[in-house]
Parts: C-alpha cells; sequence; structure tokens
C-alpha cells in the first residue's frame, strides 16, 4: 500500500503472475463522470515509481465507485426500532461486518436480559456506543492519514517500517481482543 497525496494505491501480485490494484483516491467533489476515469488520471494523482509501473502494465480502469463518509447517527434508537451496524456506526475500516456481528450479539444479550423492549434497546445502545465511537475516529484518522502532506507522509514512510511491527498490535488490542457478553441460553418452547 502506498499513501499518495491525493489517497492510496494497492497492488498486489497474485498467484497467476498478474497483478491486482485498487486506487483509492480523495477528494471534496466527486468525478463528473466515472466512466471517464482512465489510466493517464490515475497516473497523474500518482507519480510514484510503484504505482506508475502498475499503471503503466494496465490496460484499463475496469471499474470505479465512488465512496462517502457518513456523518455520524445522532439516534441509533427510539425505543421499538434500533439501528445496527454500518447502518448505525460506518466506518469504512475494513470492520463493518465484524461490527455488525458484535451489534447482533449485544442486542441479544439486551433483549434477553432487560424487562423490556425499550430498556433492552436503550441498554444497547449504551453497551455499543464507547466502542463504536473509538471505532469511527481511528476510521476517520486513518483515512486522513492517506492524504497527509509531503512532510508528513515522508515521515510515516520513515517510521512506519520501524514502528508498526512494534506497536500495531498494542495500539490495536482493544478492537480484536474485545470479547462481547455471551449470548444468552435459547428459550424453550412450551
Amino acid at each position: 500500500m502506498l499513501f499518495a497525496r491525493r489517497g492510496a494505491f494497492i497492488h498486489l501480485p497474485a498467484p497467476d503472475g498478474t497483478v491486482w490494484w485498487a486506487a483509492q483516491v480523495a477528494a471534496a467533489e466527486p468525478p463528473a463522470d466515472l466512466r471517464a476515469i482512465g489510466l493517464g488520471e490515475l497516473a497523474a494523482l500518482f507519480p510514484e515509481a510503484s504505482a506508475t509501473a502498475v499503471l503503466r502494465g494496465a490496460a484499463k480502469v475496469d471499474a470505479a465507485t465512488l465512496l462517502h463518509v457518513l456523518p455520524p447517527v445522532e439516534r441509533r434508537q427510539d425505543g421499538r426500532t434500533v439501528l445496527v451496524g454500518d447502518a448505525a456506526h460506518p466506518v469504512g475500516a475494513g470492520q463493518g461486518a465484524s461490527m455488525a456481528i458484535e451489534d447482533a450479539v449485544a442486542l441479544a444479550h439486551a433483549l434477553a436480559t432487560a424487562s423490556d423492549v425499550p430498556a433492552a434497546l436503550a441498554e444497547f445502545d449504551a453497551v455499543r456506543h464507547d466502542r463504536t465511537h473509538r471505532l469511527v475516529k481511528v476510521a476517520t484518522t486513518n483515512r486522513d492519514a492517506k492524504t497527509a502532506g509531503p512532510l508528513a507522509a515522508r515521515l510515516r514512510e520513515l517510521f512506519m517500517p520501524f514502528f508498526f511491527g512494534r506497536i500495531y498490535e498494542r495500539t490495536t488490542a482493544w478492537l480484536y481482543d474485545h470479547t462481547p457478553a455471551p449470548l444468552p441460553t435459547p428459550r424453550t418452547q412450551e
């Protein structure tokens, strides 16, 4: 993964010898026509040698997709209904499915232990609030780091190889070492 001034460029050699690649372009305004995005436009945005080499070997841009950063959801439950997963906390950090599964477990636990549905939804919202908000904050920081200025980008390139292996596990332990409440025992039909 290459972090550039206008986004991130990812490339990976595939087992058959081809190269899989993707360009994540950060822009305040979307392009007028997604179908018009070509290799030349991407090469101008990613002039780094590794990106240029991959783009020179590419035949075309297969697909372009707009991704949007959604604002935080102010109200996730109303006592009758509740938002879960990306509907409740869109993170864009590759954690959407994980957070949705955690939400499902927390919601099942709250529904099984609370006195009624409104209380269960309020408990669920309270239990999930801090963790999901922390992930949204981390995702925003990671996204913004992809478009750092030239000095910040150079410092990141110099220090990331040294620090990544030494601190990544510690700084992300809160995310990966999480243990949700156990699922309730299913009720038997009488």
